[in-house]
């Protein structure tokens, strides 16, 4: 058995990493070679056609004790400048038409949200790789020497359970009759192979690209490196990474759960066949107080090498809302910095704080209120014809609504994480439309729009690819998993 196996130096005796020294510290147990059966009998309940049995042996080989956590995959992202993997997971149970995500804590939670080729660049930097899937299995039927896998085990490893599946090194195949000895795997293809079902010889494969809240990775090495520890050091760094940085530059705002009927009454001046009425439960959620602003999105851009978007011909002062943004800008803007968008449920829960009025404000919104066209005739007529200022405003230039968040009607739409469709008229809790469409939701209305399209249920719609001189967004960050 044949690896590439890097040097590794300084021994500490924490494990983890030390924020202190700068140190990543992993711990390895000694697994003995051995022959064993390999896949499952044809009577074990759940079995399925891919579990052939057959004899294989490994060699000797080190298993880290534990799943590489957060802090330990984080120093890597620190010091080698790869992107740090989300904390988000789903909450709930719930499908693809409801959404909550709540967030990890990181530190020394196992690490997930990884895919294969994450999995395996960290562990050739420590100089160590993904165990092989025969590697893996043995070492399951050892820990509990039966076919179910659970925490009790001899060997000394840790978290060695079907909670989260670990990424192996093998491509997925069908298996070779016959013994085997330390098995490769299949050739490469359009699966590679995952463990970590609640049945030791279940194989669980998906595409490298694939990456979960409940997918992590645990490592392997050779014996004959003699140390069962792992250290490497990390270059400490006294200024905060830019994105941390941006992100403790926007204000948050808690709002609480709740139900609300979102859309509009037929009867509503303005009303759209689109916005039809129906009641939503929204769990509670953080969002940006103010739409991001110029100066935090071109940071992004410094911080990533994008191009910073046109600022309308304007002065680019750092204070007015970011536009000329595509909706995939916006979203890898949240993930730099660890959050989201708002869904759209989310949003008019926000924008309306417990009224069915047409505007958070009531029944008018006029040019002391929002920045909208309040020149152009529309169907308010009891509105103030105030003066159309023609461009974007600073953040925070009209009064909040109830809640404290500022701009929800007019300066610059803002993108939300829906794809547009038709709304459902049964009770829905968190809901997400994610059916295909290349149309991207956006709402609030704009200082080019008059109050019709600044309405609380005006649902506004642009492809994904398509961009504008006044369409922004604001974030949301997921509260902490409870």
């Amino acid at each position: 058995m044949k690896w590439c196996v890097f040097f590794i130096c300084n021994l500490f005796f924490h494990f983890g990493f030390n924020q202190v020294s700068g140190e990543i510290q992993i711990e390895f147990v000694d697994i003995p070679g051995g022959s064993f059966l390999m896949g499952s009998p044809i009577e074990e309940v759940g079995r399925e056609v891919d579990e052939l049995e057959h004899y294989v042996t490994l060699s000797p080989f080190q298993m880290s004790k534990n799943r590489i956590t957060f802090d330990q995959y984080d120093a890597f992202c620190k010091a080698t400048g790869h992107k740090k993997p989300s904390d988000f997971i789903f909450v709930n149970g719930v499908g693809m038409t409801e959404f909550k995500t709540c967030r990890l804590r990181r530190g020394d939670n196992s690490v997930v949200n990884i895919n294969w080729e994450d999995a395996n660049t960290f562990a050739k930097w420590l100089g160590c790789r993904l165990p092989t899937e025969a590697e893996w299995e043995y070492v399951c039927k050892k820990v509990k020497a039966v076919t179910y896998s659970d925490d009790s085990n001899t060997l000394g490893l840790l978290n060695f359970d079907n909670r989260i599946s670990e990424w192996c090194s093998d491509w997925y195949g069908e298996y070779k009759s016959g013994q085997q000895l330390n098995p490769q795997g299949a050739e490469p293809d359009a699966h590679v192979v995952m463990r970590g079902s609640n049945r030791c010889a279940a194989r669980l494969h998906y595409f490298e690209t694939y990456k979960y809240e409940d997918l992590g990775l645990r490592l392997v090495r050779d014996v004959d490196l003699g140390t069962k520890l792992v250290s490497k050091k990390i270059p400490l760094r006294i200024d905060e990474d830019r994105s941390q940085t941006v992100l403790k530059s926007i204000q948050f705002i808690d709002v609480p759960k709740g139900n609300f009927m979102m859309g509009s009454s037929v009867d509503e001046m303005g009303h759209f066949d689109n916005e039809t009425q129906h009641e939503v439960g929204v769990s509670a959620f953080r969002m940006s107080k103010f739409e991001i602003t110029f100066e935090q999105y071109d940071a992004f851009c410094e911080a990533t090498g994008r191009v910073k978007p046109e600022a309308n011909g304007e002065d680019r002062l750092g204070s007015l809302p970011v536009v000329n943004v595509k909706w995939d800008d916006a979203v890898a803007f949240c993930e730099w910095i660890d959050c989201r968008l708002p869904t759209e449920a989310e949003w008019e829960y926000a924008c309306r704080t417990g009224n069915q009025t047409p505007f958070n404000t009531g029944y008018e919104l006029n040019a002391k209120l929002a920045n909208t066209d309040g020149v152009f005739v529309n169907t308010y007529p009891e509105e103030y014809q105030g003066s159309y200022l023609g461009n974007l405003e600073k953040v925070g230039s009209y009064p909040p609504n109830k809640w404290g968040f500022h701009d929800m009607h007019g300066n610059a739409w803002e993108y939300c994480l829906d794809n547009f469709g038709d709304y459902s008229v049964k009770y829905q809790l968190d809901p997400l439309n994610q059916d295909y469409s290349d149309q991207k939701v956006i709402r609030g209305g704009a200082y080019g729009y008059n109050t019709r399209y600044c309405r609380s249920a005006f649902r506004g719609q642009i492809e994904s690819q398509s961009f504008g001189p006044n369409i922004g967004f604001r974030v949301v960050m997921p509260l902490e998993c409870k």
